[in-house]
């Protein structure tokens, strides 16, 4: 339990998966990108079925990142965290939330594209009718345009989860700061597993390992 409180509760299950703020900003730009020809588009083809109402996606951004817990969330009743994937019967972040409407890793197989797409060019027609006659229309390839360029963000700095993925560096440094790693360790070269870096460290703490800890001083 004090391991599992000390490592900040990580969905991950390690440190090594914390993104600085580097890697916040990195990220956030590939969510921008991915967003970019949604939004160029929106007014022109989508507005009429994903317009802001009070009813849903009140936070005034169709197609934002996440329907907002204090509104939205709470009034569909939906289940789990704000930015919880799980929908409900008439959820309506099947509507606005792109985080289920966005398929980075297969920007072809986003709903967003999908579902306005004619049957006939390979799409669902999931608004009720094809928006896009076939994937030629300007407006579908700006969208999937975006969406692409938030993959090749993606890929060039892999997030966790995803092939390619290391650690930030000031994970390396603290590692290397606490003798866990050595000094020559080169995230380049050198094979890396962060669960068996993690469970070095935390036995670097156990008792047995430093018998004459420093002690603590309260005043």
């Amino acid at each position: 339990m004090w391991l599992w409180i000390e490592s900040g509760c990580l969905y991950a299950g390690s440190c090594a998966a914390i993104r600085n703020t580097t890697e916040q900003y990195y990220y956030g730009r590939a969510n921008s990108r991915a967003m970019s020809g949604l939004y160029t588009v929106l007014g022109r083809r989508c507005a009429s079925c994903h317009k802001n109402t009070k009813e849903a996606n009140v936070n005034g951004i169709p197609f934002n990142w996440g329907i907002r817990r204090d509104k939205e969330a709470l009034k569909w009743n939906r289940k789990g965290g704000v930015h919880g994937r799980l929908t409900t019967t008439n959820d309506p972040a099947a509507l606005y939330d792109s985080m289920l409407l966005v398929n980075i890793t297969h920007p072809e197989n986003s709903a967003v594209l999908r579902a306005p797409l004619a049957k006939s060019a390979g799409g669902t027609e999931g608004c009720g009718k094809a928006i896009f006659k076939d994937t030629n229309d300007p407006d579908y390839q700006k969208i999937l345009a975006g969406i692409k360029e938030a993959n090749a963000i993606y890929a060039a700095q892999p997030a966790w989860g995803m092939k390619g993925w290391k650690p930030n560096k000031d994970y390396i440094r603290e590692m290397k700061r606490y003798g866990v790693l050595p000094q020559t360790f080169d995230i380049e070269k050198d094979p890396f597993d962060p669960f068996i870096v993690d469970q070095a460290y935390w036995r670097s703490l156990w008792p047995e390992n430093n018998p004459t800890p420093q002690s603590v001083s309260r005043k």
